[in-house]
């Protein structure tokens, strides 16, 4: 196990080079394993291409070539600002960690957080955010029909549950940064790891996840329920960790952070019971219009749930990848829907999501369409959220899971790490590509007093965590890599036409 030290990745405070772009596009198309596997390029395929408004263009190419190298036929490529008709191209931040309260059922289509309550710019609310179905209404217009579809930075199982048809894989390569952290890590390692836990789950009767940041929650599981979760937990950086609809766990405990998929707000701990949140403790914007949802929606009922409430463990998903960090190119004043999204990516990272999730039914390799229909038209006569929203962030967990009928505990992940990266099988797999300490070895490691570097967690930290993430940029991250980071930070990765509008 590595030393829970402070670090972060120098490299990408510098720009690529020609050649550092066609290496990194080579790996990618050739990747097959995972939500974000572009390959393989099939002779002649045509192939379509949702960018995210702040796509590297420069990367791009890179990519494109790669794939006609292969063999592919027509690329053709369509930004996500003219599939969801963006007017004005909004500006995030992740100072309003609330905006994730609203935008998250957009994405899904409820718009009423948005319409209602939130106090977004109007560009962001004139936006369609309904990100899956608007793609897949654009394809269903398109004359011409395609072999394979690669869009989207999250919901894989989304994507694939409502787009259908050709749709291959999420598109997260928006930057060289992101493109070398899913091409760096070996595959063969990668899905032998998942496998490995995804292996566990079928055994499972008990499981205990605590965090160094004050999570402390345990859950229990039926044989039946362990076994539909293995079958059914998403592969490739996204591990479902907790079971979903239709299999609801007993679990309880408290969930607490201090980020989510937004930006970064004070202390924050969740009370769970059953597996459903109880009570929300903290002082803030965003704890104050969660409190409020969840006092809306504590004594609705809906079909095929257990009890009232809305605000379920909807997700409890790990990151596997030691190349993962958190981008600080994209945190401030950006273009980027989730500008803290990349710190999930991490591995040992696990974050969880709230929220009642209809599709949980009809994406599981086992669909329960009935049940699904029941929801939707339950949410839809009473206008209700039929999606997750809120999230919380773990960077330090310890995972561990009790097998049945056994007094033993199997530790996955200990303070954030990895445990099967010290596996003498998995490792002998790794030299195939290098010095397996090297290849396991954490690019990131987040600064947090009290935890991985000097000071006090509460008092230097947890009350005013965006006060010490704006230090880190300015102060810490320079000195630690020799770089400068001041006229990057609070810039899109690559400009692009589209009019800007602040986000606050």
């Amino acid at each position: 196990m590595q030393e829970l030290k402070y670090t972060y990745p120098a490299d990408i405070l510098e720009s690529p080079s020609d050649e550092q772009l066609r290496r990194v596009a080579k790996k990618l198309v050739e990747l097959e394993y995972g939500r974000y596997a572009i390959g393989p390029i099939e002779k002649d395929e045509k192939v379509l291409i949702l960018t995210p408004v702040h796509q590297d263009q420069r990367l791009l190419e890179a990519i494109k070539q790669a794939m006609m190298d292969k063999g592919a036929g027509e690329i053709d490529v369509v930004s996500e600002a003219e599939v969801q008709n963006f007017k004005i191209t909004p500006n995030f931040t992740a100072e309003r960690a609330w905006d994730e309260l609203a935008f998250f059922p957009a994405w899904f289509g409820y718009r009423r957080h948005i319409e209602e309550d939130s106090d977004a710019t109007q560009a962001m609310r004139d936006t369609e955010w309904n990100a899956h179905h608007t793609f897949k209404v654009y394809m269903d217009k398109q004359p011409k029909k395609y072999d394979k579809l690669l869009g989207g930075m999250a919901g894989y199982s989304h994507y694939k549950a409502i787009v259908g048809g050709a749709y291959k894989s999420l598109f997260p390569f928006s930057s060289y940064e992101y493109a070398k952290l899913y091409a760096d890590f070996p595959q063969d390692v990668w899905s032998m790891v998942e496998n490995r836990i995804k292996d566990l789950m079928p055994i499972a009767e008990e499981v205990r996840i605590r965090d160094l940041e004050g999570t402390d929650i345990t859950f229990t599981i039926t044989e039946e329920e362990a076994i539909l979760w293995r079958e059914e937990s998403q592969p490739s950086n996204h591990l479902f960790m907790y079971p979903r609809p239709p299999e609801f766990p007993e679990a309880n405990g408290v969930i607490a952070g201090t980020s989510n998929h937004f930006g970064f707000f004070p202390y924050t701990k969740v009370y769970v019971k059953h597996g459903l949140v109880e009570k929300i403790e903290g002082e803030g914007k965003f704890q104050d219009m969660w409190r409020g949802y969840h006092d809306r929606y504590q004594k609705e009922q809906y079909p095929d749930f257990p009890s009232p409430g809305y605000y379920y463990i909807h997700e409890c998903a790990l990151a596997t990848n030691p190349r993962g960090f958190r981008h600080i190119k994209e945190l401030f004043d950006t273009p980027i829907f989730m500008t803290n999204d990349s710190e999930r990516n991490r591995a040992g990272t696990l974050h969880w999501g709230f929220g009642l999730q209809a599709l949980d039914f009809i994406e599981r390799q086992r669909p329960v369409m009935d049940k699904f229909d029941k929801v939707m038209k339950f949410c839809k006569e009473k206008n209700l959220p039929y999606c997750h929203s809120a999230h919380i962030h773990n960077n330090f967990i310890t995972y561990e899971i009790r097998p049945r009928n056994s007094k033993q505990w199997i530790k996955l992940v200990d303070k954030g790490w990895i445990t099967l990266f010290d596996d003498p099988e998995i490792r002998k797999v790794a030299a195939k590509h290098g010095n397996p300490d090297e290849i396991f070895k954490y690019d990131w490691i987040p600064a947090i007093p009290g935890i991985t570097y000097e000071g006090n967690y509460f008092k230097d930290y947890a009350k005013d965590p965006l006060y010490w993430i704006k230090h880190e940029i300015k102060e810490i991250i320079p000195k630690f890599t020799g770089g400068t980071v001041k006229e990057e930070v609070g810039q899109s990765v690559v400009p692009h036409a589209h009019e800007h509008t602040t986000g606050h």
